[in-house]
């Protein structure tokens, strides 16, 4: 699985589906809002993938695949993730 490794030592998951084309239409990153993670958008993947577009979904800390080391979060934090 892919994680970006953030200085603080939490990890950052995120998922690239390429299109199915050749050449892509354009690009489109899908953030879920705090509480769910990458895996909802799953309807849309499939959809825009199959309509040309690259696609960058991200989970956000401590939910699905990112890792959450301490309850300590505030905005600054989810900030730097983005």
């Amino acid at each position: 699985m892919p994680w970006v490794n953030r200085p603080d030592g939490h990890r950052i998951y995120y998922r690239k589906v390429d299109p199915d084309r050749e050449h892509p239409r354009g690009n489109i990153v899908l953030i879920m809002g705090l509480a769910m993670p990458h895996v909802w958008w799953t309807p849309q993947t499939a959809f825009l993938s199959s309509i040309g577009f690259r696609l960058l979904l991200i989970d956000n800390r401590g939910v699905g695949f990112s890792s959450l080391e301490s309850f300590s979060m505030d905005l600054h934090l989810f900030v730097s993730n983005h």
